[in-house]
Order: C-alpha cells, then structure tokens, then sequence
C-alpha cells in the first residue's frame, strides 16, 4: 500500500495480523507500527483489504511500544507490547481488543490480559503466536529477543487461553 510507502526508520510496521474471512473483518490484514504515531499520540495503524486500505489507531498508554498481533478465531485482536527503562527492566503486557471495535477510523483500546515485569521470567518480549494444542486449547506463545547481548536471553513461554 502507497499509505505505508513513508513510514520512517524503524518506526514502521511491526505488527501484522490475519483476519478469517467470516469475521467483521472479512480477511483483511491489519497493520500496526511500533512507534509511528497519530496526531493524538496514538500508534497508527490501517486495515489493509485488496481494493483498499483504512487507517485506524491504537490507542497508546504507558508508553509501551507494540511488537506483535494476533487474531484470535473470533475475531479478537491480541496486541503483544512490551517496554524497558533502565532502572525497572524490561515489561511486557498483552491487551485484547474486541472484534466489534475493530473498523476503519476506531481508536482501538482493550482490556490487558497479561502484565509482567523483571521481577518474573520474562525478559524483551517481541513475538506472539497462536495455535490449537492436540487437547483443543488456544495456546498463547511469545518469543523475547536478545538482541546478540549478553545482558538479555531468548525465552519461549507459553499460556493457554481458557475458552477459547
């Protein structure tokens, strides 16, 4: 899309999810920059479909950056963000946005699932996947980064989501 054509330097897309064709959604793809950001000061993000592409917004709080997406089979939007400050450490959270919110000028905001921060077993959380396990649970996986340092690790942990 020419709209993502002038996102800046590592400042672009850093999250992008699938809807399934029966959702609200209808199969688009949703977009979602790490650190560009609208007028309001809110992370943009767009609805990408083959004939056209809508912009939106995330809503941003905490100064959290955004690392990943997921769509839930429902239609739901799993937003992975994580944040670090040298005192505190690394954090991570996951907010849910229901599929109803989920259109073309919204403000996307939801509910947080998860929080965690140094003080667990987490370090710089920037993956997400979902997958159905053999005993039928949505599974939640995340992926941190080590950015080829020593003061960081590669962790892989895993929750289910009741309910799903």
């Amino acid at each position: 899309s020419r709209v993502l054509h002038n996102l800046r330097s590592n400042k672009g897309i850093e999250a992008l999810g699938r809807f399934a064709a029966g959702s609200p959604q209808k199969g688009a793809l949703i977009a979602i920059s790490e650190r560009t950001l609208d007028e309001a000061g809110n992370n943009r993000a767009w609805l990408l479909r083959q004939d056209r592409t809508a912009p939106l917004s995330v809503r941003r709080r905490d100064d959290y950056d955004i690392t990943d997406a997921a769509v839930l089979p429902g239609g739901d939007l799993l937003i992975l963000e994580r944040k670090f400050r040298l005192l505190s450490g690394p954090a991570f959270r996951i907010r849910r946005i229901a599929a109803t919110g989920i259109r073309a000028g919204a403000v996307l905001d939801g509910d947080v699932l998860i929080e965690a921060d140094y003080s667990t077993t987490i370090d710089n959380m920037e993956g997400l996947a979902l997958h159905r396990a053999a005993n039928g649970e949505l599974r939640l996986t995340l992926i941190s980064d080590d950015n080829y340092s020593i003061l960081q690790h590669t962790l892989l942990l895993q929750f289910a989501l009741p309910g799903e």
